[in-house]
């Protein structure tokens, strides 16, 4: 939603010096590929990135101001695996870019040179036949090959802000980067997650040339668990001023509030008030949030959202006759609703976590991607995405920064006012995992039929209370729903099933409840005159979590929740559990605050009733790495309960 902030496109610049060829238009590379020296480290890596040279360059270019992108590499296959990584070369497709240059060569181990030609781009197609992305094949490689990729492409230029990525799951040997402006146009640059700062070529006196020389950069690999893009280094640059007219101190979050209210706060025509006015007329006459509530409803299933662009797709008079809008008209929409309700609100802008988490020292627009609205009457968040609901933005949006933008009105002036602040997230116990079930045997202890009750609340209710609404074939939603059942062992055989607020018209407020029997031999095994209970597989299937090598990115979860398990298990007369205390497991993590995570079960035996209970919760979404190690006992202790076997005789 980016454009909503672009009013102010400040290389109002337009009063360039003489300009002068690109620095890079003549680049290429050598016909005699480099000779590297290599160590044993580096031939033991699947593959290594001997050198990449990197360039961006605002400048006049045929007749217009871009950013010309150089990208060139030299990379070493050393491994099948390597081999498997790099036998294709992704050749970049953006809309709106140029292919100045694009060029790509394999040089084998004894010498020989296959340079690729354009003609053996090929291009892959997704089910509707529509092109998804180009890239070279590079038939033949072998182990100890060099792989060199060369592309120079024209683009539309991005100023409000942008970044360069340093690091990647490969070792890098040798890095070049550069970032060239007209002389009367100064960057301002923000590194993080160790990446070197820029800096400026004092001798170069054509152009402004920040650059960067780097060697021996470690991959990153990715982990389980973790917001890989979000922890790699980067620099972040924008367009920070020009000298030519003096301005400066471009896309700040002061200009991008006065944007937002200029482009989201529409003044209503006296058509569209009269149809605002009948939207909210009908609501309930429950509590405020109860209102809001069939409100959100309302809009998400009585207007259309699309990505396609069309006149007027974000105008209220449009949107009201059409009843098809993007994300922008449904921000609008939701907005003069609220206004007409008198509902005090504040509009969000923020980015998405797990890529670039908001930062809270450095402006720039390429963390103002994502829109929501903050009820302020009811301290709950709201997205127009249409698979979410009040109280339940999309998780990467929260536990983060964002810009609050509300309305001022001072002597009858109307303006936005913008403040940074943080976008807290649920509780663990609004999403909730719960299974119940009741364990009955027969006579011989040969089958166990087992009733079993599942509810999910919050985030973890959102799949099957969303997506059952968009599914119109009958036996396929039947073999959705079954599947919250069916969870803990797909192979049983299902009756008497049942299912509660299983519609998107609740979700966010209500439980979705699902019960049924499940029978099968899959629950036990026969060891002479004992009978084996996997009483484990009563809680679900539980993932492990094993570093072979010390953790080096924190853990980065979606949201907090817990999982609630009671399991009834009622033993026949004569038969005797030998091992119940196998169930006593107690796993804590906890600050000088508060319980951060935890795994905790326990039994009670009474007569012939065993009642096992355990809560798993995770009060918390980020873990850092010192605090890795007892986050992965508390997952390995669900994974431990999930083996237990309870012996009956």
């Amino acid at each position: 939603m980016k454009h909503l902030i672009l009013g102010i496109l400040a290389f109002a610049a337009t009063s360039y010096a003489i300009a002068q060829s690109p620095v890079y238009m003549n680049y290429d590379w050598k016909s005699t590929p480099d000779k590297f020296e290599l160590t044993e480290k580096d031939r033991l890596e699947d593959e290594i990135l001997l050198f990449e040279k990197r360039s961006i360059e605002f400048a006049e270019y045929n007749n217009g101001f871009y950013q010309l992108v150089l990208v060139h590499s030299i990379k070493l296959i050393n491994t099948d695996n390597g081999i498997e990584n790099s036998n294709k070369v992704y050749i970049s497709n953006k809309p709106g870019s140029t292919v100045l240059k694009q060029k790509a060569r394999v040089i084998k181990p004894d010498g020989k040179i296959i340079n690729l030609k354009e003609t053996d781009i090929q291009e892959s197609k997704d089910e509707n036949g529509e092109v998804e992305y180009h890239y070279f094949a590079l038939e033949g490689l072998e182990k100890g090959s060099y792989v060199e990729y060369l592309h120079y492409i024209s683009e539309e230029p991005v100023l409000t802000g942008s970044a360069i990525y340093m690091q990647s799951d490969v070792d890098k040997k040798k890095v070049s980067y550069d970032i060239i402006c007209p002389n009367h146009l100064e960057f301002k640059f923000h590194s993080i997650n160790g990446m070197p700062e820029f800096k400026k070529d004092t001798l170069n006196v054509d152009v402004n040339r920040c650059f960067i020389e780097a060697s021996d950069i470690e991959g990153l690999k990715n982990e389980e668990s973790s917001a890989y893009n979000a922890d790699l280094m980067k620099c972040y640059y924008k367009l920070q001023k020009n000298t030519s007219n003096g301005k400066s101190n471009f896309y700040t979050y002061l200009d991008v509030s006065k944007n937002v209210y200029a482009n989201l706060f529409e003044t209503v025509s006296k058509k569209s008030a009269k149809k605002i006015t009948s939207l909210v007329a009908d609501l309930g006459k429950g509590d405020l949030e109860a209102r809001l509530r069939e409100l959100e409803y309302k809009l998400k299933s009585e207007f259309g959202i699309t990505e396609e662009y069309f006149d007027g797709i974000s105008d209220l008079d449009n949107i009201l006759t059409k009843k098809i809008t993007n994300e922008t008209g449904m921000i609008k929409l939701m907005i003069a609703c609220l206004k007409e309700m008198k509902v005090k609100f504040e509009v969000v802008l923020t980015s998405d976590r797990e890529e670039n988490p908001f930062l809270t020292d450095y402006e720039a627009y390429n963390f103002l991607d994502e829109t929501m609205i903050y009820l302020s009457d009811i301290q709950k968040y709201w997205s127009p995405g249409l698979f979410s609901r009040i109280g339940f933005p999309p998780f990467e949006f929260t536990h983060n920064n964002g810009l609050f933008v509300e309305e001022r009105i001072v002597a009858d002036q109307a303006f936005g006012v913008g403040k940074v602040k943080y976008i807290s997230g649920t509780k663990s116990e609004e999403s909730i995992d719960e299974i119940n079930t009741i364990v009955t045997f027969d006579a011989g202890l040969t089958e166990p039929t087992i009733e079993l009750e599942r509810k999910l609340s919050g985030y973890k209710a959102m799949f099957p209370q969303f997506i059952l609404d968009f599914v119109q074939d009958e036996a396929k939603k039947t073999e959705l729903k079954e599947e919250v059942l069916l969870y803990l062992d797909k192979d049983s055989k299902l009756t008497d099933v049942s299912f509660q607020n299983d519609n998107s018209k609740v979700a966010g407020k209500e439980t979705f409840i699902a019960k049924g029997k499940i029978s099968g031999t899959n629950f036990i095994e026969k060891a002479g005159t004992k009978t084996l209970l996997k009483v484990g597989m009563l809680i679900g299937p539980q993932a492990e979590m094993y570093n072979k090598e010390p953790r080096k990115l924190p853990v980065s979860t979606q949201f907090t929740r817990q999982y609630v398990r009671k399991i009834v298990i009622h033993i026949p007369e004569g038969v005797t559990v030998k091992n119940p205390e196998i169930l006593n497991i107690h796993i804590v993590t906890a600050d000088e605050k508060a319980l951060q995570s935890g795994f905790i079960s326990s039994y009670e035996l009474s007569g012939n009733q065993l009642v096992v209970t355990v809560n798993e919760f995770y009060n918390k979404v980020y873990y850092p790495v010192s605090e890795y190690e007892m986050y992965e006992k508390v997952i390995n202790g669900a994974a431990d309960f999930n083996k237990l076997v309870l012996v009956l005789e």
